[in-house]
């Protein structure tokens, strides 16, 4: 079908369907190394250690890989930020990915919990992540 351009006066993306994977799918072994990746960066930033772990559940793996990608610039900014870094570094032990129906921020024991889910629409934005968990500073 051909469409004169002058004719067009709006494109909606409507997303994909419900099975249609959005992010590239990490392998294993990748997603091992880009979580090691990122204790190495908290490490630096922060001055301690700090433990990243998730799941590793083959069907979650390009879930958790986006999650980690949101989680990256809110730790870099809090590492930037006198006072947040300062709570950070001491309630912080170990930040833990996760997947599951509802996505939520707890911070338990010394354990950052960030866990998203599977439908995109329902997940939670980066600012409402980082807002999250310097609430729970």
């Amino acid at each position: 079908m051909y469409i004169p351009f002058t004719e067009i006066q709006a494109i909606t993306d409507h997303g994909f369907g419900s099975n249609e994977p959005v992010e590239p799918v990490p392998t294993l072994l990748q997603l091992k190394r880009n979580l090691a990746d990122w204790a190495a960066e908290l490490r630096s930033g922060f001055g301690v250690a700090i433990a990243v772990e998730c799941e590793m559940q083959s069907e979650h793996l390009g879930t958790l890989e986006a999650l980690r990608a949101h989680c990256i610039p809110i730790t870099t900014s809090i590492a930037g930020d006198r006072e947040a870094y300062k709570a950070f570094a001491r309630a912080v032990q170990s930040i833990r990915l996760a997947v599951a129906d509802e996505p939520s921020v707890k911070l338990s024991g010394g354990r950052l919990q960030i866990t998203t889910c599977l439908s995109i629409v329902d997940r939670m934005r980066t600012t409402q992540i980082q807002d999250a968990v310097e609430a729970l500073l």
